[in-house]
């Protein structure tokens, strides 16, 4: 014995199918997102110029100048972290500061892992107490730096080796 579909039916079926359509053109929107969207995310009054936006939010590159430095920087975003509450980039900059490391948001954190190459000494200057400043660049060998906090907030960890050919520093 067949059943015909009631008709009260048909439309939670046909809202079910749409609303999985809908998620999927999200997707596939957000996947295909330009890197440009993310100047819009950058903080005001940041002493680096960016400019050459280039591939998508999730794999992308874009140039960068800070007075007489230049640099490419280029990030691949994890997808998968996203689930878990966190934004996590693998990060790659060449050019006059070759570095490259990863870079892990999420709710109240902030955190650099595994960071090797050269920092420029405007990375640095901030972490620095008020009237100290070091000339020259200072290489980094498995740095990680963790802060309680995107742009405030202590900072709660700290690992790795500084290297400063500039002099000695307590």
């Amino acid at each position: 014995m067949s059943h015909a579909p009631r008709s009260e039916d048909a439309p939670v079926a046909l809202t079910s199918w749409l609303l999985l359509a809908l998620l999927l053109l999200i997707v596939a929107l957000l996947l295909r997102a330009p890197a440009s969207l993310l100047h819009k995310a950058l903080p005001a009054g940041l002493p680096l110029a960016a400019s050459a936006w280039g591939g998508t939010v999730w794999d992308g590159q874009l140039a960068w100048a800070q007075g007489e430095r230049r640099g490419l920087l280029e990030w691949k975003l994890s997808g998968w972290r996203l689930f878990t509450g966190r934004v996590v980039a693998s990060l790659r900059n060449s050019g006059q500061a070759p570095l490259s490391g990863q870079l892990v948001l999420g709710p109240g954190r902030f955190e650099l892992n595994g960071l090797d190459g050269e920092l420029p000494v405007a990375m640095v200057q901030p972490l620095l107490p008020p009237g100290w400043e070091l000339p020259g660049t200072v290489q980094a060998e498995a740095l990680g730096v963790s802060r309680a906090g995107l742009r405030s907030g202590a900072w709660t960890a700290a690992g790795g080796r500084l290297r400063w050919a500039g002099g000695p520093m307590q």
